[in-house]
This record gives C-alpha cells, sequence and structure tokens, in this order.
C-alpha cells in the first residue's frame, strides 16, 4: 500500500536516529534444486530484496531491520509449481513464506520449495502468533492457488466457462482470507501482529470501524510505526466521512459531456467507485441497475467513478459499462486524474466503495466491499413513499 510506505518512511526517519538492528533467518528448503532464494523486506520505506545463495538447500541471511516487518521469501526463478501464461514470459507463481519478523529475532525456517508457504519457523518474538493466525490463513492460500493454477491452465485453452466458475469460487475463499484476518485483529489487540494487519485492511474498513478497533489496541501499540500509520490514515479519511460535505467534482463522461457535482444537488447522488477489473464490483451491478430503476424517477443518480488496469484502460473501461448495461453517468479516474484524482480525494483504497449524498450535498452513507442490504435500506427509507 503506497500510502502505508510513505507513513512508514517518515516514522523511519525518526527511528533511525536511535540506531538500527538487524535479524537472522536460516533455514532448510528442500526440491530447491540449485535455485536461490530471495528474501523481500523494507528499508527506510522502500522495498528491498537481497538474493541469498542456497548450499545443499541451507541458507542464512542476517537483514536490516528497524522495527518489526512482514517478510516474505521466494524461491529465485522457480517455476516448478508455477504456470506460464499463455503468449506470455510470465508466470503465475506460488505465493511466498511470510514471517513477521523483529529486530533481534533469529528466526529458523523448514520447508519444502514446492509449498514454501506451509514452511514452519522456530524463534523470533512474534513465531507463536503467525502460527495460530496460519492455522486458518494457510489452508484459504493453499486452496487459492491451487484453483488459480487450473484457472490458469483453463484460460492458456481458452475454455472460458471453466475459468468463470473458477473465478467465482476463488473470490469467494479470498472473502475468507480477508475474514481469517478481520477475526484475528478483533481477538488479539493486544499483539503488535494484529495491529499490522490492520494496516493492510483499514482501507477496506468503515470509518466507524477505523476508530473501533485504533482503539482497542493499548496506548503503547498505537504509539507504535503502525499505530501511528492507522491513526494518520483515520485522520485523513475524516474529510470523506459520513456527515462531512461532500468533495466538490467535475469531469468528463463517457458519452463526452461535461459535468459538475453541483449538478446533483436537489438528488439523492451514489458515487460508485469500482473497476473492470474489480469481480466483487461487477458482481453488484445487476442489482445496482435494478435499484437505479426503481428509484431514477424520485430523485436518485448514480456516478460511476471508475479505477482502470494495464494499457488500454479505455478500452477496457468502456467494454465493461457495455457489458454490464449500466447506463448511469460513468467518469474514468485515470482521464482526469492529474486535475482531480477522485480516488485519493475521497480516499478510496478498496473496491467497490459507494457514497451515498444527500440532496444537500452532505454524505450520509458509506459501504467498502460487500455492504449487504445496507444501501437498499437507506434508498427505501429515503424515497419510498
Amino acid at each position: 500500500m503506497k500510502y502505508l510506505l510513505n507513513i512508514l518512511l517518515l516514522v523511519f526517519s525518526a527511528t533511525v536516529a536511535y540506531g538500527q538492528d538487524s535479524a537472522v533467518i536460516k533455514g532448510h528448503i528442500t526440491n530447491l534444486r540449485n535455485h536461490d532464494i530471495s528474501v523481500h523486506y523494507k528499508e527506510n520505506g522502500k522495498n528491498r530484496k537481497i538474493t541469498v545463495t542456497c548450499k545443499t538447500d541451507q541458507f542464512e541471511v542476517i537483514l536490516p531491520l528497524a522495527y518489526a516487518q512482514e517478510i516474505n521469501i521466494y524461491p529465485e526463478k522457480y517455476f516448478d509449481n508455477a504456470v506460464q501464461i499463455k503468449g506470455s514470459k510470465s508466470y503465475l507463481i506460488a505465493p511466498p513464506l511470510m514471517l513477521f519478523v523483529a529486530p533481534g529475532d533469529d528466526i529458523t525456517v523448514e520447508g519444502d520449495a514446492m509449498e514454501l508457504w506451509t514452511a514452519t519457523a522456530n524463534g523470533g518474538q512474534f513465531t507463536k502468533q503467525m502460527a495460530q493466525f496460519n492455522q486458518s490463513f494457510i489452508p484459504l492460500t493453499t486452496a487459492i492457488f491451487a484453483l488459480s493454477r487450473q484457472q490458469q491452465k483453463w484460460k492458456n485453452q481458452d475454455l472460458l466457462d471453466s475459468v468463470k466458475k473458477v473465478r467465482e469460487t476463488i473470490s469467494g475463499l479470498a472473502s475468507d482470507k480477508k475474514n481469517v484476518v478481520m477475526d484475528y485483529i478483533t481477538a488479539h489487540p493486544d499483539n503488535l501482529f494484529a495491529l499490522y494487519l490492520f494496516t493492510q485492511r483499514m482501507g477496506s474498513l468503515s470509518s466507524d470501524k477505523l476508530s473501533s478497533l485504533y482503539n482497542q489496541f493499548p496506548v503503547n501499540l498505537q504509539q507504535s510505526v503502525y499505530g501511528i500509520a492507522v491513526k494518520d490514515f483515520i485522520t485523513k479519511n475524516e474529510s470523506a466521512a459520513v456527515g462531512k460535505a461532500m468533495i466538490p467534482f467535475s469531469g468528463q463522461t463517457l458519452t463526452g459531456k461535461v459535468i459538475n457535482s453541483a449538478d446533483f444537488r436537489g438528488k439523492y447522488l451514489l458515487l460508485d467507485f469500482w473497476g473492470s477489473w474489480c469481480l466483487p464490483c461487477r458482481k453488484s451491478h445487476p442489482h445496482l441497475l435494478a435499484l437505479y430503476n426503481r428509484y431514477k424517477s424520485k430523485g436518485f443518480e448514480i456516478v460511476g467513478i471508475a479505477k482502470e488496469r494495464g494499457s488500454d484502460p479505455v478500452t477496457s473501461w468502456k467494454r465493461a459499462v457495455e457489458e454490464d448495461g449500466i447506463d448511469w453517468i460513468h467518469l474514468l479516474n485515470n482521464l482526469q486524474k492529474d486535475k482531480q484524482d477522485l480516488i485519493s480525494e475521497y480516499h478510496i483504497s478498496a473496491f467497490p466503495t459507494k457514497i451515498l449524498i444527500d440532496p444537500a450535498g452532505k454524505i450520509i452513507w458509506k459501504g467498502i466491499g460487500n455492504a449487504g442490504d445496507e444501501l437498499d435500506t437507506q434508498l427505501a427509507k429515503l424515497l419510498d413513499e
């Protein structure tokens, strides 16, 4: 998360004055077959990588660490369990081994390169906490990778119906992983590892949930590098919180018309932040279209604000709008972000995010991800006679 990296860089500047410590990670990884391993970490707020030569499947690395952080370990250029993407030199590779390592740790890893993400670790301040977390998290990671490998094979064979079916299963398992993370955060308010996980999920939470979870952590953790990052995020997020005035905007729509947020005064306006690549966004569109058709004659309007990926964002955007049959107003943030970046100004860090604005221009509801029937309830209360 780019935002979090910036915060960590600021905190690091204050930390480094008191000296930098290190951690040792060593271990035995079978089936490496003469491959090196790469160890990924952060230093001075920037991503770093150390490549380690392994002798007889043994390795050891010393990392400079100023604070406890996530470390990811991959076999280098290891494709024995990977699937090549058709028409490309790229591969779908296995997930890494994830560790949470603190300065002064001496950690020993035992695992198999074919399934390195399942390796065991001993030593270190957070090893027991991670082992508890992994009991639920790792089986889901394993299942998702197995299905993703099969999905890529079907993509390579142009079996699109099979790809679509497995994509929905993968999406469900990914939601289960998010629930595992949130359950762990909620259950361990005295744990720095839980607070770190919180920084990874905070962009998908409502303002009320953010503050509630943050306040459950003790003061010493709130003053840690991750606690400071969460607090700063909460402060910045307040500018687009429920009860605040909407952030004015303008832009050119998909049809070429120039619009201004003032055009919608007197109406209930829903801002739908989405992307063609976002499966939950696309799955929400049929129901959102039904709501639009039901309430548009009663003073309800939708402006879709898309954030696209890839080399041709305009084509991806237009194709998705056409495929989904969503005939409300559309803006593409990619095209206008140099003038006004609405994703940034509204602090959108999870997709889909929906924001409901009343006729006076005040934010009255915000839904992140799968908000269930909350939008239905809001509109029924406001617009049903």
